[in-house]
């Protein structure tokens, strides 16, 4: 089984890709990169992969990030 997944219809915000980040002392840095979609199928799909999602609304109706 692979750990790679594919996002669609999503944009990216404020990617910390250079290198690994440890903001809070955790046990290991890692990268961070902040996705969202308006798209509710494709939200699903990534709470189905164990990603977070969070719904929120801006002044173009509700996405999720």
């Amino acid at each position: 089984m692979s750990n790679s997944i594919v996002i669609r219809s999503a944009e990216l915000f404020w990617a910390k890709l250079d290198a690994p980040v440890n903001p809070f002392n955790a046990p290991q840095p890692h990268w961070e990169l902040q996705i969202r979609t308006r798209e509710k199928t494709e939200a699903k799909q990534w709470k189905d992969y164990g990603m977070t999602v969070t719904m929120k609304e801006d002044d173009n109706g509700s996405s999720t990030k």
